[in-house]
């Protein structure tokens, strides 16, 4: 009787470490394909952000900033993405729901041909703006060999027809930079703020001394989660060229601004400041 008892608390205990061991074993393959899914998403969002650009140059860039920092770390993945480095025409470009994400730059001089070959500075925007930012348009100067601006002309209004029309604009100054603030709107990602910072343009350059700010631009009633998603200023002796810009249509159907991306070129013939 003792005997079969023993065998019987022995059969138990191993019974016990066995299934604890497997439980344990269990867990931790569990954690470790957790962690490998986590791992993935987290470089395929890289990835997609990468190609969300409308200029296959920034596309090309973003991707090869991604191998070259190993923020990408599967062998396979990063083989597949230098081999888009090499052919930069074959680099898809990654569209959000809603709309494609376009240059505004390009969108302006598909519109006037006649500026083509002209280097265009962004010097205000029309805005319309209520609750959130509900349209943005380009206001683009042709920047003369002197450093002075010539002509301006506004672009293609990207957004819907809500909130107030605003013109953003300081005469002599161009633009050198933008914070933008995204956020969720009734269950939507949108701009939500902007805010544009000028400074004078003068014949040897930028005057970094003579700069002008405008009011955060929209009220953010009702939205939630709202970050400071880009706080973009210009390089000395940059300005800012274009912008990546896309329509987002809302849960009630109207439209309102998605992605918001400055972008910046170097001044000719900059002699500083």
């Amino acid at each position: 009787v003792i005997a079969t008892a023993v065998v019987g608390l022995m059969s138990a205990v191993a019974g016990g470490v066995v299934k604890g061991y497997w439980e344990r074993e269990v867990a931790i393959e569990k954690h470790r394909s957790e962690s490998a899914m986590v791992k993935q998403k987290f470089e395929s969002d890289l990835i997609l952000k990468a190609l969300q650009s409308g200029s296959t140059d920034e596309r090309t860039k973003s991707l090869k900033f991604l191998v070259d920092t190993n923020l990408i770390t599967d062998p396979e993945v990063q083989k597949g993405v230098r081999q888009l480095i090499e052919d930069p025409n074959s680099i898809p470009q990654f569209i959000l729901d809603g709309g494609a994400i376009a240059s505004a730059r390009d969108q302006f001089l598909a519109e006037n041909q006649e500026l083509v070959g002209k280097t265009l500075v962004l010097i205000g925007f029309d805005v319309r703006v209520g609750q959130l930012i509900d349209a943005l348009a380009p206001i683009f100067a042709v920047l003369k060999p002197d450093l002075t601006l010539g002509e301006h002309k506004r672009g293609a209004q990207v957004g819907g027809d809500g909130g107030g029309a605003h013109t953003l604009l300081q005469e002599g100054y161009v633009v050198t930079g933008i914070d933008s603030y995204r956020g969720n709107y009734f269950g939507a990602e949108h701009l939500i703020h902007l805010q544009i910072y000028w400074h004078r343009l003068t014949p040897t350059g930028i005057d970094y001394e003579d700069g002008r700010v405008s009011e955060k631009l929209a009220t953010g009633d009702f939205a939630k989660d709202v970050i400071l998603e880009e706080e973009f200023r210009v390089e000395p002796g940059y300005f800012v060229s274009d912008y990546q810009i896309n329509e987002v249509p809302h849960t009630d159907g109207t439209n309102y601004v998605g992605t918001f991306k400055a972008e910046q070129q170097k001044l000719p013939a900059y002699h500083g400041r």
